[in-house]
């Protein structure tokens, strides 16, 4: 049987507290030239997400509605940008996408970095700006085989 382009994720019609958060379903994201999509392990929540959900920053970080909360995770890369090396189907990576997106079956991710093999999933989704080259050279497993030598860095702010 042939996959549907729809997954399931957790997602706002509204902003405001969590009681606004369902489970459904929603189209497939699909990723740009420049960005890696994973098929989502675990999901990071950091106060980001819920000011964004609760909409106290909608100005500085608009969102459009429906949204899916989150925008770290770490999963196994299942489809590549044009423009995109170092990175293949099947890697297991950890990294952040746009403003909204971690808390489904698929993610876009924009930055990225091989997840370290010690850690688990919950591990490697918690770190806030997971890819950063500086951080990940300097995680408590941090190694050369866990250096992030393909990472694409967070853009500055």
């Amino acid at each position: 049987m042939e996959r549907q382009n729809v997954m399931r994720a957790v997602r706002y019609h509204e902003y405001g507290g969590v009681e606004t958060l369902t489970v459904e379903q929603a189209p497939d994201p699909h990723p740009g030239p420049d960005e890696i999509r994973v098929r989502v392990a675990a999901p990071s929540v950091n106060s980001v997400d819920w000011k964004v959900r609760s909409g106290a920053v909608r100005d500085l970080l608009p969102v459009d509605l429906p949204a899916i909360p989150g925008r770290d995770a770490v999963g196994v890369v299942d489809k590549i940008g044009a423009t995109v090396r170092g990175v293949s189907v099947g890697d297991r990576v950890f990294g952040l996408g746009g403003v909204t997106g971690a808390t489904a079956e698929l993610a876009i991710l924009s930055a990225w970095a091989p997840a370290p093999a010690t850690w688990s999933d919950e591990q490697a989704a918690a770190p806030a700006w997971p890819p950063s080259p500086r951080w990940a050279a300097c995680g408590p497993s941090a190694s050369s085989a866990d250096a992030p030598s393909s990472s694409r860095a967070p853009p500055a702010a």
